[in-house]
């Protein structure tokens, strides 16, 4: 009998191995769909950067724009961009895996809390104006370090902190600096690593 249990022994052992290298292979599958992710999502963020560095440039430059309703322009226009660009990835399926869309939906919440507490916030007037541009340096700040978090990218995690210092920073600015301090923000936290990301992993979509 020993050497009938010895064989199934190792028939076991065999079909055991063959399914932890399955498991590891889907992991494996799984973190790489969700670095592919990330060059797609990158690309809003980039548009959302420029949109808001280009919008505080013409604020500085024309300041009767700078109003509310410039702004809903602006962010009106980035969000037509994001949902766009959501369709399409949708349509193409080119990624679908568990990080990849945890991270979309993050990006999503995120973009959302700040136009509602940015917007509503504002005509409520439960959000001082002065409180709007550091409250959205602190959402920024929360959606950067949860992505370090999903991709395994540490320094991903430092940029989110330095949001949240610039977020401290922005509270206790001057007035007339903050929205330069703001712009500052996101052309260096985001913008500037949205395109290495975007550059390590090309989107194609």
């Amino acid at each position: 009998m020993a050497p009938v249990t010895l064989f199934y022994r190792e028939l076991y052992m065999e079909k055991l191995m063959a399914r932890v290298n399955e498991d590891l292979a889907f992991i494996r599958a799984v973190v790489e769909g969700s670095r592919r992710a990330a060059s797609v999502d990158a690309m809003p963020l980039i548009v959302w950067g420029l949109l808001t560095v280009a919008g505080i440039a013409l604020v500085y430059t024309v300041p009767w724009l700078d109003s509310v309703y410039f702004w809903l322009a602006v962010i009106g226009l980035a969000w037509a961009y994001t949902l766009v660009r959501a369709v399409r990835r949708r349509r193409s399926d080119t990624v679908a895996w568990f990080a990849g869309h945890a991270l979309a939906v993050l990006w999503l919440a995120t973009l959302a809390g700040m136009t509602l507490a940015g917007f509503v916030g504002y005509f409520s007037g439960s959000l001082p104006a002065a409180a709007i541009t550091p409250v959205i340096a602190a959402f920024f700040g929360m959606g950067v370090t949860a992505s370090g978090a999903l991709l395994g990218g540490r320094w991903i995690a430092w940029v989110g902190g330095l949001w949240w210092l610039s977020a401290a920073i922005i509270f206790y600015a001057p007035a007339p600096a903050r929205l330069a301090i703001f712009g500052g923000a996101v052309l260096l936290l985001l913008v500037v690593p949205a395109l290495v990301i975007h550059r390590r992993w090309p989107a194609d979509v």
